[in-house]
């Protein structure tokens, strides 16, 4: 019910919205085909993320830029974010793929977005990124459905 209710805020929020295309638009929309797929509406969430797929190339979320690999630490989140909300839109691409057999949005050929850090959540900072643990690190699941998704890369 509320799931509902911040599906169409989300909308709601997301028609007013004016000038360049921004990362938040795109990860807004994308959360809204997960919701569209645990509500069963595969066809819904299939026509959005046609349109999640064309921001993200438009942002350029496949491709490693050169101001992505700065080491400048004030956007060590930023970058982080680009990078795990294209690999968890490609994983639903390859999924809504198989689901519906139909052609895939990204092409690996296309593709040289590093894969998200093996960092938990609270391990990113704007400072620095860091790793203290000593349990494995929640990013080991996503990182394995990357592959399971058909991208073949090495990670951490």
């Amino acid at each position: 019910m509320y799931s509902t209710r911040y599906f169409l805020a989300a909308e709601h929020q997301l028609t007013k919205e004016k000038g360049p295309i921004r990362l938040t638009s795109a990860q807004a929309r994308l959360t809204q085909c997960y919701y569209l797929l645990t509500q069963s509406r595969i066809n819904h969430c299939w026509s959005l993320f046609g349109t999640v797929s064309h921001l993200i190339l438009a942002l350029g979320l496949n491709r490693t830029t050169r101001s992505a690999k700065i080491n400048d630490q004030s956007r060590a989140i930023e970058v982080e974010c680009r990078r795990r909300t294209f690999w968890c839109a490609y994983t639903l691409d390859a999924f809504l793929s198989v689901a519906l057999g139909r052609p895939r949005s990204f092409h690996d050929d296309d593709i040289n977005a590093e894969l998200p850090a093996c960092l938990d959540d609270d391990e990113l900072t704007k400072s620095r990124m860091t790793t203290s643990r000593t349990l494995p690190s929640r990013m080991f699941a996503p990182l394995a459905h990357i592959k399971y998704a058909g991208f073949h890369l090495a990670h951490c």
